[in-house]
């Protein structure tokens, strides 16, 4: 048997500093793991347009954790204004395209749209954590807001692939018995 190196069971930050659990390290983580959630969701797309959506998201996330983990690079790296509005108009065009909702979704329509409600979940959670790390070390305004409006922007996504898919919705209507959709 190969001996194993030993593991430091650290993490190491541009710069060498070596951590494991820090709030840095759990939005990046949590960025990360959202990353890995939409390349699932993306391969259990039925739609063309959702597909490159959530890829386009993928390399956006990229951007995102690369901008709050070096915020001083030398790199052109993060989320500035133009990609925080481009993401913003995409959101509300998807939104004014499909019908208004009067009742919570529960999720799982069908498996992309399923897979990209999970995405929205992780967001939600890269946000929350990334909101902690603010109040002890700022971000910029667009890094929280690209995060917060993203979540958004992947329910618009889940319900246009539930569409194209042909999928009902199923809703949920406080109070009344199940299967009420």
């Amino acid at each position: 048997m190969a001996k194993r190196r030993d593991d430091p069971r650290t993490t190491a930050y541009f710069g060498g500093e070596t951590v494991k659990t820090d709030l840095l390290m759990e939005v990046l983580g949590s960025l990360d793991e959202l990353g890995s959630a939409l390349a699932l969701a993306r391969s259990l797309v039925t739609d063309d347009g959702v597909r490159e959506a959530l890829l386009g998201l993928q390399r956006s996330l990229l951007e995102l954790g690369a901008g709050i983990a070096d915020p001083e690079s030398r790199h052109s790296v993060g989320i500035g204004a133009a990609e925080l509005a481009g993401l913003v108009e995409k959101k509300e065009a998807l939104a004014a395209a499909l019908p208004a909702l009067q009742n919570f979704i529960v999720p799982g329509a069908e498996p992309g749209a399923a897979a990209i409600h999970l995405c929205r979940s992780v967001c939600r959670r890269a946000e929350r954590a990334a909101q902690r790390l603010h109040e002890v070390r700022p971000l910029k305004e667009t890094e929280l807001e690209y995060v917060n409006q993203l979540s958004n922007y992947l329910f618009e996504l889940v319900r246009r692939q539930a569409e194209v898919a042909g999928a009902d919705e199923e809703t949920w209507i406080p109070g009344a018995p199940e299967g009420n959709s």
